[in-house]
């Protein structure tokens, strides 16, 4: 059995085709007076049985469109598709989502109708017209089977072994086959989830149950460690983390903290440490210009370093100030191959970016300026550590 069902919030159809409803009725109500016949107030097509999430369902109480009702619906749905089955018949799911909360409800939603994730295909389907705003291009081709009566308890780490290891394989083929960082993240929750069915439940060593959002963020962790191995010897945890979080579309846009979390703990980062760097205001924050940081240039941190070099605003003295910071002393220099790798995820009208091709540019008259600047002030130590003497 093939479904294709509604992907929780992702397209929101009734009000799409509203707009081809509310011409229908005026001009075609005469041939179809059904067109005409609606018990939406506002005139539009019905909704109380649509089975999606309203982006702002928070803001409509009463509205059936919410999570509760959508993973009612869904279980109740594929619990009949399960009844339906042979014994050995298979139930396929074509899914998509980037959210880890909505990959919770779904493996929920599965255990509500006796099945379990097995194995999952990606599919590339979308066009990407939605660009720069972390959308997935991949849809997902879930296969569950009825759940058995009988699974063992699992232990935490054989089974983190084994989905690491199954992780490792999943991911070089799906590189391989071109998929984007940002849907490989995504794809890997299901293997991830998959794993985890085979047991009834999986326990730590303290006897405490597994949820499902550790095996979601340990699925992101080493689906990030993977595909982003190329730039593991180059840079450090927080360089990376601005890199993942780049490569994801979001710019400098708004993003959840939750979200921020999740890409501090796939980098092994305290997320109460990136408030200088990606600072919140209520739920939600973003990474701010140069500007508008309190930054530091140091050795051990490429990210920080860029940014006060861009806060510094093409000033020469300044600048070299940065770059002697971040410990600058070749034109090969990686904080110079960040800033190319950093211009290519912003816009090209981006303040910050100006200023990093700026750099890159010039980064042939800067560093002999910089290292004459320090000849400079080895030979006047020298002479000052003389004359004291």
């Amino acid at each position: 059995m093939i479904t294709d069902p509604p992907y929780d919030s992702m397209v929101e159809y009734r009000d799409s085709a509203d707009w081809f409803h509310v011409w229908l009725k005026r001009s075609q109500a005469e041939a179809d007076p059904l067109f005409a016949l609606t018990t939406n107030p506002e005139g539009g097509s019905e909704y109380d049985r649509e089975l999606i999430v309203k982006a702002a369902w928070r803001k409509m109480p009463g509205d059936s469109r919410n999570p509760t009702d959508y993973d009612v619906g869904m279980a109740d749905a594929l619990a009949e598709a399960r009844r339906c089955l042979k014994p050995d018949g298979i139930v396929t799911i074509l899914f998509g989502h980037d959210s880890p909360e909505v990959w919770d409800r779904m493996v929920k939603i599965l255990g509500n109708a006796s099945l379990v994730l097995t194995s999952v295909w990606p599919v590339h389907t979308e066009r990407g017209s939605q660009m720069g705003k972390g959308n997935m291009e991949a849809t997902l081709t879930l296969t569950c089977r009825p759940a058995p009566v009988e699974r063992p308890i699992g232990q935490f780490r054989q089974v983190e072994e084994k989905i690491r290891s199954a992780l490792q394989r999943k991911v070089l083929e799906w590189q391989t086959e071109g998929m984007s960082t940002s849907d490989i993240r995504v794809a890997a929750y299901a293997p991830a989830l998959a794993f985890a069915g085979r047991y009834q439940s999986v326990h730590r060593l303290s006897g405490e149950a597994v949820e499902t959002s550790a095996w979601l963020d340990l699925a992101r962790r080493i689906a990030t460690e993977q595909a982003t191995q190329h730039v593991e010897e180059e840079f450090d945890n927080r360089t990376r983390m601005i890199l993942d979080w780049l490569s994801e579309g979001y710019g400098r846009s708004p993003q959840t903290t939750g979200e921020r979390r999740r890409k501090a703990f796939a980098h092994n980062l305290n997320d109460n440490s990136l408030g200088d760097l990606l600072p919140a205001t209520g739920a939600k924050c973003h990474l701010p210009f140069a500007s508008e940081l309190n930054l530091t240039a140091r050795p051990d941190c490429m990210i920080d370093s860029v940014l006060a070099v861009a806060a510094a605003a093409r000033d020469q003295e300044r600048t070299l100030d940065c770059l002697e910071a971040a410990g600058v002393d070749t034109e090969e220099h990686r904080l110079f191959a960040l800033c190319r790798i950093l211009s290519k995820h912003l816009p090209e009208t981006d303040p910050d970016v100006a200023i990093w091709r700026w750099l890159d540019r010039e980064r042939r008259s800067l560093v002999p300026m910089l290292n004459t600047r320090r000849r400079q002030s080895e030979a006047a130590s020298r002479q000052t550590a003389l004359l004291s003497s």
